[in-house]
């Protein structure tokens, strides 16, 4: 979550050690992929989530191992901090639910990875920000920020609003056709329950992996 007192976390403290966390939004969007990815084992992404959070540019995940400290509570740390910056929201999301699984709704009204357009266009027509040229720069706390806080002229929030649409009696015969037309054009084809609050059985599973294992 965005404060405006200090930036958001940049590295992890470990025995002395100062270890690099690229939180840059399209380093956490990759991070959304990677667990949406059935052709993956848990191992590899474990192995990917570190390379997509500690690695360096053109690091080899052999030499990014190599130098990280070989302790499964490292890792534990380094994806609690990850999963608490993700999922962390200003106004008390999650202050009710006694599991993140609790909290994240089948009914899935965006997807960044097929909206991607969409939300580059809005970012643009609110922001002016081009968020190609934020690559590596704008982190994720402030993209949230930015992201909720779209206006509802915008491209992508007009885009929610006709998926979230209902139709009533009220309307006409053409009414009713053009919002129905309108939610199949929209529509997300993908049905599965969307993992981009980072349901904890999801980062659960990266802990403890090691390389070879399954």
């Amino acid at each position: 979550m965005l404060s405006l007192t200090n930036d958001g976390p940049t590295a992890v403290f470990w025995h002395g050690k100062t270890y690099s966390l690229d939180l840059a939004f399209d380093r956490v969007l990759l991070f959304f992929q990677l667990i949406e990815d059935d052709s993956l084992s848990s191992n590899e992404k474990t192995l990917q989530a570190i390379q997509i959070f500690l690695g360096r540019k053109n690091e080899s995940i052999d030499h990014l191992l190599g130098r990280l400290p070989k302790d499964d509570s490292f890792f534990n740390r380094v994806f609690g901090l990850i999963q608490r910056e993700i999922r962390d929201e200003p106004y008390g999301r999650y202050e009710d639910a006694d599991d993140i699984n609790d909290s994240v709704s089948s009914d899935r009204i965006f997807d960044y990875q097929r909206d991607a357009g969409a939300i580059y266009a809005s970012f643009w027509q609110d922001y002016g920000i081009d968020l190609h040229k934020q690559i590596g720069k704008l982190q994720w706390c402030e993209f949230k920020a930015l992201f909720d806080g779209l206006s509802s002229k915008t491209y992508f929030k007009k885009i929610i609003e006709i998926r979230q649409k209902e139709i009533n009696s009220d309307m006409s015969s053409e009414e009713k056709t053009d919002i129905l037309d309108a939610q199949r054009y929209f529509a997300l084809k993908d049905p599965r329950i969307e993992q981009i609050k980072n349901n904890a059985a999801s980062l659960a599973s990266m802990f403890g992996v090691k390389k070879g294992g399954k």
